[in-house]
């Protein structure tokens, strides 16, 4: 069975305030593809990330069950430093070696397909 996680509601939430950005207390934007995108408070965030984190596939959320597989999450309010965020994200230093090899190979595997585009219209 997946793993699940849940995040109660302390004051009652209509389904639409997840979907509607105007809220002041809806500070993230965490979207899932096509027209799918959902906003949450910083708490709701900070439990889904968390939840994530530790290998849950579905998050319940209030009345919202989310999965793990999003896009992006993204401030939309107050935006907050990326340094903030990222110091939240720990590595040990083989897995940020292991990152950082795994970028360098997704470049080189980009500047091939363009160089190979280019030689083409040449």
């Amino acid at each position: 069975m997946e793993n699940k996680g849940s995040l109660s509601c302390p004051v009652q939430v209509k389904p639409s305030d997840y979907t509607n950005s105007d809220l002041p207390e809806r500070r993230w934007k965490i979207f899932y593809g096509y027209k799918q995108e959902f906003y949450l408070t910083d708490d709701e965030r900070n439990f889904f990330i968390n939840s994530f984190l530790k290998g849950d596939s579905f998050v319940q959320v209030g009345q919202l069950t989310l999965s793990n597989k999003f896009l992006f999450i993204v401030p939309i309010k107050n935006k907050k430093k990326i340094d903030d965020v990222l110091d939240n994200i720990q590595l040990t230093p083989e897995e940020r070696k292991k990152s950082l090899e795994a970028a360098k190979k997704v470049k080189e595997n980009l500047v091939n397909i363009l160089n190979k585009k280019n030689d083409r219209h040449s």
